[in-house]
């Protein structure tokens, strides 16, 4: 009850923005996403509110791990998945259990129609990925995910920069803050994500 509650203030804390998703198919699929019931609170829409956004003129560079992980031997790279469906399955088990919730299936045929992503590699192993979907002024991180032995190694902060340096949008979306540990929340405010309250709009 304590959780709803603090949900309900954030949600009356949080500007509003109106974000323009374009009308490509893959935003009208989205759209749906995003004003269909809320799976756990079921009064309020899927990702209306508490969305996780970052400008493009806010993002907060992570210096430290940014080098960390380069002195280590990681770089970017973009890649087709279903040329790394060995890798982004041990990615995507490396963990049982991710924002308290047990990984499902892994899907390899999905994944290899998946189209362009952003990589973090080491000795031409995938070690973290994110597939950006732009959708209008917005560009949304439908996936983004890291091997669990890598991420002391700063992975996740190199994976984040170059999304960054490869942006075309105003926006960068990252889901909700609804539900997450404080953990990812932190990650997520430490490059310069805000919640905000959105009314999607979508082209005929």
């Amino acid at each position: 009850m304590f959780s709803k509650l603090h949900y309900i203030i954030d949600i009356l804390k949080a500007p509003w923005l109106t974000i323009d998703m374009g009308g490509s198919q893959p935003a009208r699929k989205y759209y749906e996403v995003c004003n269909k019931t809320h799976p756990t609170l079921k009064l309020i829409r899927n990702k209306r509110y508490l969305v996780a956004l970052m400008a493009k003129d806010q993002y907060q560079r992570q210096d430290y791990d940014i080098h960390k992980a380069e002195k280590r031997g990681y770089y970017l790279s973009q890649f087709l998945p279903g040329q790394y469906l060995d890798d982004i399955l041990d990615i995507y088990y490396s963990v049982p259990v991710r924002q308290g919730k047990f990984m499902s299936a892994f899907n390899r045929v999905g994944w290899s129609r998946v189209g362009i992503c952003m990589g973090v590699f080491r000795m031409g192993k995938l070690v973290a990925f994110a597939n950006p979907l732009k959708m209008g002024n917005m560009t949304v991180l439908s996936s983004i995910m890291g091997h669990s032995e890598y991420l002391k190694d700063g992975v996740m902060f190199l994976l984040m920069d170059g999304i960054m340096r490869t942006l075309t949008t105003k926006w960068l979306m990252y889901d909700t803050f609804l539900g997450n540990s404080e953990g990812l929340k932190y990650f997520k405010m430490k490059f310069g994500f805000r919640a905000f309250n959105v009314r999607w709009c979508i082209h005929n």
